[in-house]
Formats: C-alpha cells, sequence, structure tokens
C-alpha cells in the first residue's frame, strides 16, 4: 500500500469518527510524512502526531510532584487546602491522588480498600482514633502537613507541605512507556539521571493507577454533621500493581530498568479518564526520587480534554483579573430566577458526546454554609438549535436530575451555546465569597461507544478558587428575590424623580444607558418590564416540568393596579397586558 493510498485512508476513517490509528500504527516513516501534511484538514496538535509516530517506540512520561491524599468521603479539606495551594504553587507543577478510607476511619466509601488503607498506614505516625494521626497531605512522600503541626490541620500547614516539596522535588530518573494493547499490558522503561540513584539499595518502584471524576455516592449515608463532601472524586487510586509500598528495585551500572505490569480495573468503557503514576520511593526515608504521570488518552492521540463549565465560569474568581470591580461584572450573578448553563467546548475530534445525566447534590450542616439556603433548581430549559436532536430526555424535579441523550452525537458546539440550562432561584446572595457549592452529583458523560470520553467539568465548589458570586438584584425593591408586579409598582411611583429632587433614590435609577442616567424614565420602566416578562415565562416553564415548585405570588387587585398605571404612563401599551412583548426568548422542550 502506498503512502497516498495510505493517506487517503487515514482521512477517510478521520472523517468518519473512527481511529486511524490502527492503519498507521508502526508506520513511522509514512506518519511523519502525513503529519507535515494534515496538519490542516484533521486540526491535530503537534504532540497528536508525536504520539502516533512513536506509538511503537517508549513514549516519555511527563515528571509532576506527587500529592497523596489520604481522605474519608465527609471533609471538604479533603480538596480545597489543596485547590488554594496549587493555585499559588502553579497547577500544572503537581499531581493529585486521592486515597480514599475504609470503615477504620468511620467511612463507608465505595472507593475505598485495604490496600489504601494499607498505604495510609505507611504514612502513619500513630494509630487514628478514627483518623486522627493521618498525614492527610503528603507530598513528594517526605512532606506534610502534620510535619508542621501535628495536631490541627491547616492551609498554613498544607500550603508549607507543598511549596517545600516543590522547590526539593527531585527527578533521579526518567520514566517512558509502551502499550501492548493485544494483550493489555504495559512496558516500563526506567533510566537514570542521576548515578547515585544507582548505588541506592532501598528503593522501591512504585505504580497507582487512578481514575478521574469518579461518583461519590457515600454523601447519601454520612451522619448528621458532615458538612460538605466531594460529590465527585478527582483522580481517586483503584489499584497498585506492584503492591502498596511498590517492588524492590536496583539499576544495573548502565542505569536502566524495564518492568511489565497490567491494568485490571482498566476497561475500554473507563479508559480515557484513566491513568497511572509512576514513582520511585526511598523507603528509609520515604521521599520520592523521580516521578511520571499518564493518562491513558494521551496514548490515544487525545491531547486535551472536552472541556464542561456552567455559566462560562473562570477558575479562579480570585484572580488578581477579578479585583477589579469591572471584571468582576462579567461574571456575577444576581438573586432571582437566574439561568446555569452548562457549556462545552474543545470536543477532540476524534471524541463525541452521546449521553449527559447528572444532578446538583446539596450539602452543608452550618447556618450560611448548607447549599439549600442559597438556591433551588426549579427547571430547565434547551437551546432550539439542540431540540431536533434529542432522543431522550427526562428531568426530576425532586432531585435536578436531568438526563439527554442526543440522536447525532455533539462533535462540535459552540461555546456560547449551552448543552442545557438549568432554571435555577437564588434565594440569598454571597457577599463572602466561597460560601455554597454548585457541585455536579451521580455524574454520567458517554459517547457513542458508552464509553467515558476523556472531559473535565469545571464545578464551582464551597471554600475553592472556582465560585459563584450572587449579588442582591438591584430590580428587586422589596428584597424577597422574585421581580415581578411588587416590583414594578414600586418603580411606577417613582417615575419621574430626578437626582435633583428631595424625593430622588438612586437604587430606582435602574437604566444606566446615555439619556436615561439620574432620573427615572421609560428606559428605566422598560428595563423593568423586560425583566417582569423574562421571569414570567421562566415561571411557565416551571408550572409545566415541576407543578409543585413554590413560586411568588401577587395579588389580583396589585396586578390590576399596575397595569392601569402603566397604560398611563405608556399609552402605545393600551391594548397590551403584561406579560408585555420583548426580544428575550426562553425556549424549554
Amino acid at each position: 500500500m502506498g503512502v497516498k493510498t495510505l493517506a487517503q485512508e487515514f482521512l477517510n476513517e478521520e472523517a468518519c469518527n473512527s481511529p486511524a490509528l490502527a492503519k498507521v500504527n508502526g508506520k513511522k516513516a509514512i506518519i511523519t510524512v502525513l503529519a507535515a501534511t494534515l496538519a490542516t484538514g484533521l486540526m491535530l496538535s503537534r504532540s497528536s502526531y508525536e504520539q502516533l509516530s512513536a506509538k511503537e517506540d517508549f513514549i516519555p512520561l511527563e515528571s509532576k510532584a506527587i500529592i497523596e491524599n489520604l481522605a474519608i468521603s465527609n471533609r471538604t479539606n479533603a480538596t480545597y487546602f489543596y485547590d488554594a495551594s496549587t493555585w499559588i504553587n502553579g497547577r500544572e507543577n503537581f499531581f493529585y491522588l486521592r486515597y480514599p478510607l475504609l470503615a477504620q476511619s468511620g467511612n463507608q466509601d465505595q472507593w475505598g480498600s485495604y490496600s489504601v488503607n494499607k498505604r495510609m498506614e505507611f504514612y502513619m505516625f500513630k494509630k487514628p482514633n478514627p483518623d486522627d494521626g493521618i498525614p492527610q497531605y503528603i507530598a513528594n512522600g517526605n512532606e506534610s502537613n502534620s510535619k508542621y503541626n501535628k495536631s490541627l490541620m491547616t492551609y498554613e500547614t498544607v500550603n508549607k507541605a507543598l511549596t517545600e516539596a516543590l522547590k526539593n522535588k527531585k527527578q533521579m530518573a526518567n520514566f517512558s512507556i509502551k502499550e501492548n494493547k493485544d494483550i493489555s499490558e504495559f512496558e516500563l522503561k526506567v533510566e537514570v539521571a542521576d548515578s547515585k540513584l544507582i548505588s541506592n539499595r532501598n528503593i522501591n518502584l512504585v505504580i497507582v493507577s487512578y481514575l478521574d471524576y469518579a461518583n461519590n455516592t457515600s454523601p447519601d449515608k454520612l451522619p448528621k454533621g458532615s458538612d460538605h463532601p466531594d460529590y465527585i472524586y478527582q483522580n481517586v487510586a483503584r489499584e497498585f500493581p506492584f503492591d502498596v509500598e511498590g517492588k524492590k528495585i536496583m539499576f544495573k551500572k548502565d542505569g536502566i530498568l524495564e518492568e511489565k505490569f497490567r491494568l485490571k480495573t482498566v476497561s475500554p468503557s473507563n479508559r480515557q479518564q484513566s491513568g497511572f503514576v509512576v514513582f520511585i520511593q526511598d523507603m528509609s526515608t520515604k521521599e520520592i526520587l523521580a516521578t511520571g504521570v499518564c493518562r491513558l488518552a494521551n496514548l490515544d492521540g487525545i491531547d486535551k480534554p472536552m472541556y464542561l463549565n456552567w455559566n462560562n465560569q473562570p477558575e479562579n474568581v480570585f484572580d488578581e483579573y477579578y479585583k477589579n470591580e469591572e471584571n468582576v461584572k462579567k461574571i456575577l450573578n444576581w438573586t432571582g430566577l437566574q439561568e446555569m448553563t452548562l457549556n462545552v467546548k474543545d470536543i477532540p475530534i476524534n471524541t463525541d458526546l452521546k449521553k449527559i445525566g447528572l444532578e446538583i447534590g446539596k450539602s452543608g450542616g452550618s447556618p450560611g454554609y448548607t447549599d439549600s439556603e442559597y438556591f433551588d433548581i426549579l427547571g430547565y430549559t434547551i437551546p432550539q438549535s439542540l431540540q431536533e436532536n434529542i432522543k431522550y430526555l427526562d428531568f426530576d424535579p425532586d432531585t435536578s436530575r436531568l438526563e439527554i441523550e442526543f440522536i447525532r452525537p455533539l462533535t462540535h458546539l459552540d461555546p456560547e451555546t449551552p448543552i442545557f440550562t438549568y432554571i435555577t432561584h437564588f434565594k440569598k446572595d454571597n457577599k463572602e465569597k466561597g460560601t455554597f457549592n454548585f457541585q455536579a452529583k451521580n455524574l454520567q458523560i458517554l459517547d457513542s461507544n458508552n464509553c467515558i470520553p476523556y472531559f473535565y467539568l469545571n464545578n464551582p465548589k464551597i471554600w475553592h478558587r472556582n465560585q459563584l458570586l450572587i449579588d442582591p438584584n438591584p430590580l428587586d425593591f422589596n428584597q424577597d428575590t422574585w421581580i415581578n408586579e411588587h416590583d414594578l409598582s414600586h418603580l411606577i411611583d417613582r417615575f419621574g424623580t430626578n437626582e435633583n429632587d428631595k424625593n430622588w433614590d438612586p437604587i430606582y435609577d435602574i437604566c444606566q444607558e446615555a439619556g436615561s442616567q439620574g432620573r427615572v424614565d421609560i428606559g428605566d420602566i422598560r428595563k423593568m418590564i423586560n425583566e417582569n416578562n423574562r421571569q414570567n415565562r421562566f415561571k411557565e416553564i416551571i408550572k409545566e416540568q415541576n407543578p409543585w415548585a413554590e413560586l411568588d405570588s401577587v395579588d389580583p387587585t396589585l396586578k390590576a393596579e399596575v397595569q392601569i398605571k402603566l397604560k398611563r404612563l405608556l399609552p402605545e401599551y393600551a391594548s397590551s397586558s403584561l406579560p408585555l412583548s420583548t426580544t428575550n426568548e426562553v425556549i424549554a422542550l
């Protein structure tokens, strides 16, 4: 088969969304030609080509500082200390592994195992009672929060451990990997970079496989007082092919070591969200001397994940950029009925989205930090452009669970077009950042092969860097979190006032467009009517989808009075009644 024919097959298969890798595997010279000629047509990154061309060779693994987190499911400190510290020290420099502990620590975690508990015991400085004595964050093996305070874990102790681990990180050897898919086997090559490692006779080779975005069902069984669990685990430890303490190794003079291993918990259905971490650990000091990180999706030529995000939120609202008040307005939301959109971008060309299902979990026990105080999900909408592509849809108003299956899998979607929108009633502002979660729970994302694709979800979580910022709605004059005729009536009563009047109140000057500032005029009335109409359309959708939802109520007499006042102010609408027509459009399926 010639280069031209092979190239054509490669293009044809890519067009059909089927992997062409099998056809070109082993043809390094041909792939080198394809890398130069197909870059524009296939839009694969350079690193994808490097993966393809190196498929029959060893692929080098990236080195990161390894953080081992020993955690129980009802502890928020499982991730938020890590989240804050790694933003400061550079998230790209760390790899986080979560070790869910078993009943020994009062937790019946579905992902826990005796192997994970043995890893806990390896780091223990005293027996847990039930979990005291566990250095919950261990970085580079020899740095932990308990090293700086044995009785209390704080952000300062965690940040100190992670900062020191990064500063003193060693890479005394380099790792590369080769996979034989036919027999589900990996071949690891270790090459010494520092000759001191050859003379060390007390080192072990440790491999830990992980599953990213693993659903945590344990919160449903947590005792009272357990505040903010993680509903989804990132990089949860699954198995230790060479046992929890690893395999004792010794290097020969050439400084090269090769080992083979298999991962039993990895299957085609979870492969793209799975991977492994490999490191060499000094068993006398527990210091990690070299690390390598492998995401299996990268071995398949998928360089970056499908990116799912609520309201196109930034990942860090504490960034310097958002210290500017004008920039904060771009991500600010208001109390009342609002839209929480789930957007997707960067769907890799050899990936698609066929099914999605999730609900929003609510947690918290302390007043002021309970999710149900801040919001309720009352309904949903689907963009008009996607409605004809819906094969199956189900919404449970009791749990907020929404499940969607598409007729044609999504391979591209404008980042501004959501997959769906939750109609959300924000009942309370959070002037203090970080006071509630908007966490997906029982998440299901599948491609056209019923496999989990490589994805990343930007989940707003309490005390983390990604936060929803909710302010009191400036149109809600009576502060009941509903925009209705009560507020419109207040505004009409102020109609005609300006900043020179004794009874002037700037809160009613809601329209800041040129010509309308400094007075309450038709511009302010129109803005309130438009928002009132938008809220009313949401309410109509909610009544259809969720008949038992608690909505606001307005006295019919007040409604009639407002209509009369409006017709006096706006003669052109004399034959109309609320809701007045606007260009805002909300569509429900």
